[in-house]
């Protein structure tokens, strides 16, 4: 705990079913590990990158993992990492568990809930080009941004994206913005 330099989240709700979550993490330790942790009240497939839970009600909460790319993960009993039981009307019985062996992490999670038989929006990993790091990710036609670095003052961003909609986090508010596209300020 004390290699810890730094951790933080940035979350972004679009509504009425998606939940972008990005992690920022560095750390001095020797061996390094980081994680991602979500509790689910059923068990999940893991599909390379994907985690789908489907509740007892038909409804599926996808988990994609689209940061870090090497990411190991798995779903267990929550029972066999506790060591005790549940408490009394606990629903969550398993953990989501995203695993990364690095000094510095970034996590990045695109989390939907559907129906029975509801395909979930496709997404996408997006990065800055130019200016202020950023990293997000396309959700359907919304593209959301995050900085890299939490602390880090804005100077400007340049990214491409065809998204209808883009969402750029970490500005400081009440300051006005120039914004150009396609070589047009708006």
């Amino acid at each position: 705990v004390t290699a810890v330099e730094h951790v933080s989240r940035s979350v972004l709700w679009l509504k009425p079913d998606v939940i972008v979550v990005y992690d920022r993490a560095v750390t001095r330790a020797d061996n390094p590990v980081s994680r991602f942790w979500l509790n689910f009240p059923a068990d999940a497939a893991v599909t390379g990158q994907v985690t789908s839970m489907t509740t007892e009600r038909g409804q599926t909460l996808t988990v994609e993992t689209l940061l870090p790319a090497d990411a190991v993960i798995a779903v267990s009993p929550l029972v066999d990492e506790v060591s005790s039981a549940p408490a009394n009307n606990e629903m969550m019985r398993y953990r989501l568990m995203v695993e990364a062996a690095a000094p510095e992490v970034r996590f990045l999670h695109v989390l939907q809930g559907t129906d029975a038989d509801v395909t979930p929006l496709t997404s996408t990993l997006i990065a800055s080009s130019g200016g202020t790091a950023y990293q997000g990710a396309v959700v359907g036609d919304v593209a959301v941004l995050f900085p890299v670095d939490a602390l880090a003052v804005f100077d400007a961003l340049e990214f491409s994206t065809t998204a209808a909609t883009n969402f750029i986090t970490g500005l400081t508010p009440n300051t006005g913005y120039d914004v150009t596209v396609n070589g047009d300020t708006i």
